[in-house]
């Protein structure tokens, strides 16, 4: 149940993480459309995974991996139209069933182009694939959200250079993922979030190492970005998107971990 003075809602990727020892202080799941939707396996394999991830009381808002595996790209000489057709309708109705309305995307899948394969080519095909992503998504009332990776291969390396590709798309369900560590690894300003408050959709967060938040000694830059969030009132669900680490040594302990990170989160919005 979410507190009074949270902002925002808390959300967890559970890539790795087991949904019945997740902390309750987490509100939403994100789930990893390539890991567990597995577009291309039958809807037999799918339903028993949904009923294993779904329960009564347990809520899926973002996804994230939407490409994984199989050889998909986003653009360049790989990029296969017609595996991106099913990949998207199977992959947006199965997201769809558990709930989902923020759809993920790796901007790391959207390269530029080598000697063989110029610039422009490059760049019709990055937006024929979202295109096609952002056909399903509206089809079921979802929304895209790309997420710059801070990789100079990338098309979008930067959050403003990934502002300019949505743009770009033409599209109003193409919007834009903060993810915290990508910040910081190119030295962006979090102030960036500004300029185009509306594309923010979904936000990521990690600790020092990559960790779940509350590893290391980012506290600051959580309150830095946390304000922006709540100048631009941000509503959407911040992510834990992270891999997990045992901070009292041994095993790790989903519980414990999960609710540590909720109550260090709860600690910073208390002094916001």
């Amino acid at each position: 149940m979410s507190q009074p003075n949270r902002l925002f809602p808390y959300g967890i990727c559970i890539d790795d993480a087991p949904v019945d020892k997740v902390a309750q202080g987490f509100e939403y799941f994100e789930l990893p459309n390539a890991l567990l939707c597995e577009p291309f396996s039958s809807n037999h394999i799918w339903n028993q995974t949904k009923a294993r991830i779904t329960a009564p009381g347990r809520k899926f808002h973002s996804a994230s991996h939407y490409l994984q595996f199989h050889g998909l790209v986003g653009n360049g000489a790989g990029y296969d139209r017609e595996q991106h057709q099913f990949w998207a309708e199977r992959s947006f109705r199965r997201m769809a069933e558990v709930g989902v309305k923020v759809v993920g995307v790796y901007g790391a899948f959207f390269q530029k182009p080598d000697d063989k394969y110029d610039l422009v080519h490059a760049m019709d095909d990055a937006i024929s694939s979202v295109n096609i992503m952002a056909d399903a998504a509206e089809k079921y009332g979802m929304e895209i959200a790309l997420e710059p990776m801070a990789k100079a291969t990338s098309l979008f390396p930067r959050y403003l250079d990934g502002l300019a590709f949505c743009k770009a798309t033409g599209r109003k369900s193409v919007k834009l993922m903060a993810d915290l560590n990508y910040f910081l690894a190119l030295n962006q300003d979090l102030e960036d979030i500004l300029k185009a408050p509306d594309y923010c959709l979904n936000v990521h967060i990690q600790g020092d190492g990559g960790a779940q938040p509350n590893v290391g000694n980012r506290t600051p830059i959580f309150e830095r970005l946390f304000k922006i969030l709540k100048e631009i009132n941000y509503a959407h669900v911040v992510t834990s998107a992270c891999p997990w680490v045992s901070t009292k040594g041994g095993e790790l302990d989903w519980a414990y971990e999960t609710q540590k990170t909720v109550e260090y989160l709860d600690s910073i919005m208390e002094h916001l």
